[in-house]
């Protein structure tokens, strides 16, 4: 087993592990390595990006190609640290160099937390050096765990549920899968109400998917990707029976960066009468196009608050009689109190 300190047997190109075969999880071991291989090309920093063009702490992977066709190399969601990943071949001796490399990637659309993903066109038979490593300003740079994925790249289609026309129908539920990349952009700004506390960002929602949801009660339902989408979200509900295209006038709630929610993921609730329809609408943020776009899940679901016993306050209490039992009901909310666990009022 490897000890904190440990260095991977694979922490330089000439001790990089071979990969055998295509995969959409190869485990990643990074423990406390060094850093070789030339700097990271210009290109493949942010935009924006005027940071060092090292990959720190890097360690190296050797695939003899399978086919020929192109190939996907990604730590995007995959990882805990943000990545730089790099290709050189074909047939190149280490550790590479500028003049050899195929492609590199900083930080990935999509990618959560600044991970990486590049495709690179390969020819069976040649042999292709994959590098990872982490970003750093300076040393020693970051570093970590996780996995990653070689794989025949598959272009991504746009989504079925594209446009408010064709949004998918929805029950209500948890863990319910969406993705929005390959998305396009429709539907009317976010109103300025739901962005963050001092936004000031367009209200746009980038790479929207619609659903359409029919109320099967009559309360309060909860909408939310709050820590199960793996990018910056933007959602809102329109209705009650709106019709398509949507306007202003029918948004009735939404949510961009909702309290205790990881990643900047969003959550909101909303009135419903049972019979009534809603649509639902999930999309990224961004200070301007493309915007953000990714996958994950959300939750639709009743969050209705019961109403209290009949002996709810004091002026209503129940008369008793001695007895060694005496059945009760208690439910959480009280006359406008919530109750945490140890019973205290919250």
């Amino acid at each position: 087993a490897l000890s904190a300190q440990s260095t991977p047997i694979n922490n330089s190109c000439d001790s990089a592990i071979v990969i055998t075969a295509l995969s959409d999880s190869i485990a990643l071991v990074r423990l406390a390595p060094t850093t070789d291989g030339p700097e990271h090309p210009t290109a493949c920093l942010p935009s924006s990006g005027a940071t060092p063009g090292i990959i720190y702490n890097d360690v190296w992977f050797k695939w003899t190609a399978t086919l020929t066709g192109e190939i996907e190399f990604s730590t995007c969601n995959r990882a805990n640290f943000d990545t730089k990943i790099a290709v050189y071949g074909p047939d190149v001796t280490c550790p590479g160099s500028d003049a050899n490399i195929l492609a590199c990637s900083e930080d990935g659309p999509g990618c959560a937390n600044f991970e990486s993903i590049l495709t690179f066109d390969a020819e069976e038979g040649k042999t292709y050096l994959l590098r990872i490593g982490g970003w750093g300003n300076g040393a020693p740079g970051e570093s970590g765990v996780g996995t990653f994925s070689l794989k025949a790249f598959e272009e991504q289609g746009t989504p079925t549920n594209n446009t408010c026309e064709t949004a998918t129908e929805v029950n209500l539920g948890e863990g319910i899968e969406f993705t929005t990349i390959g998305a396009t952009t429709d539907g009317p700004e976010h109103p300025t109400a739901c962005l963050p506390a001092g936004g000031s960002t367009p209200g746009t929602i980038y790479n929207d998917v619609y659903y359409k949801w029919t109320a099967t009660f009559t309360g309060t339902a909860e909408f939310s990707t709050c820590g199960t989408a793996n990018f910056d979200s933007k959602i809102a509900v329109y209705g009650p029976n709106a019709a398509c295209p949507l306007t202003d006038a029918d948004v009735i709630a939404c949510s961009e960066d909702a309290g205790g929610c990881d990643n900047f993921t969003s959550k909101l609730k909303f009135e419903v009468t049972e019979g009534q329809s809603f649509i639902l609408r999930i999309g990224g943020w961004g200070s301007g196009a493309p915007g953000e776009s990714g996958f994950g899940t959300f939750s639709l679901t009743n969050v209705t608050v019961s109403e209290g016993p009949v002996n709810d306050n004091c002026a209503d209490a129940i008369t008793v009689m001695l007895s060694d039992s005496i059945g009760f009901s208690s439910l959480e909310r009280y006359d406008g109190w919530t109750y945490a666990p140890n019973g205290l009022p919250a």
